[in-house]
């Protein structure tokens, strides 16, 4: 008999960075000991389904569609889907050799001014899509990539991110007729729940500069998602979260997990 699946669609608050990092050595000791914690994986465990998280750090709202579009196949009636829908302002730029595009966000665009600037000439390995950007193009074509996210961009960037809610929305019309559950969720809600960094600040690892979510917000997030599914919600936001006692109710129900954990090698991270 198959197992009913949970997918997880999004960025790195769903793929669970800050917790585990699939994509980059560990940088803090609490990294992978928390992994069960992350939202998806106590969402699973809840639900009793197979967790199969396709979400990515850095991912853009086109590259989420394009891993929702490549999986449309594999997912099953009764199978729940969460997409968790990302800021407007990560355009991804394709690149040889690369399935998903590089996010153009203000980070790299930073990176990408300095290069012109003559400030760096090579990034580390952990940020080796600066370099392959560097190697592409020209100076003065990534000038104009710079220009282009600071100055058209932003008048165009409320459309755009629109026009990517309303193809998830489509996706998701078609799964909940397919015979699944479908919840979306969208940036709004990053601010809303403990980060890492405030977690950490009064335990004995020190304040650590990452806006993740800590392991109690993920799991007061997981069951925010479980009242959703109760109530056949289809799209969470901060709206609806000031408009219920969600999340109060939840933190009631949630012991507190204190960050303990010494540091082995003090370093601060700002990923998201």
């Amino acid at each position: 008999m198959r197992l009913a699946k949970l997918w997880g669609f999004g960025d790195s608050y769903t793929a669970g960075a800050g917790l585990e990092n699939k994509d980059e050595p560990c940088t803090f000791p609490y990294e992978n000991i928390y992994r069960d914690t992350i939202y998806l994986n106590q969402l699973g465990e809840e639900l009793g389904l197979e967790v199969k998280n396709f979400a990515r750090n850095g991912n853009s709202n086109a590259d989420i569609l394009y891993s929702i579009v490549r999986n449309l196949k594999n997912i099953k009636k009764d199978d729940v889907v969460i997409i968790g829908c990302t800021v407007e302002s990560r355009i991804p730029i394709p690149l040889p050799g690369r399935r998903f595009g590089v996010p153009l966000s203000s980070g790299l665009v930073d990176c990408i001014d300095k290069y012109i600037k003559g400030t760096i000439i090579e990034y580390k390995d952990e940020c080796s899509y600066c370099n392959d950007l560097f190697k592409i193009f020209t100076k003065n074509e990534l000038k104009t990539i710079h220009d282009y996210f600071y100055t058209f961009f932003p008048k165009l960037s409320i459309p755009y991110y629109n026009r990517y809610i309303e193809l998830f929305k489509d996706i998701q019309d078609l799964l909940i007729k397919n015979g699944n559950k479908c919840i979306m969720w969208d940036d709004t809600c990053w601010d809303e729940f403990e980060k890492i960094a405030k977690w950490t600040k009064n335990s004995e690892i020190d304040s650590v500069a990452d806006g993740h979510w800590s392991p109690n917000g993920n799991i007061i997030f997981k069951e925010v998602l479980l009242q959703a599914l109760n109530e056949n919600t289809l799209f969470v936001n901060s709206e609806l979260l000031s408009k219920t006692q969600w999340v109060e109710k939840a933190k009631e129900k949630h012991e507190y997990i204190p960050a303990l954990m010494k540091f082995k090698n003090k370093k601060n991270n700002s990923l998201i």
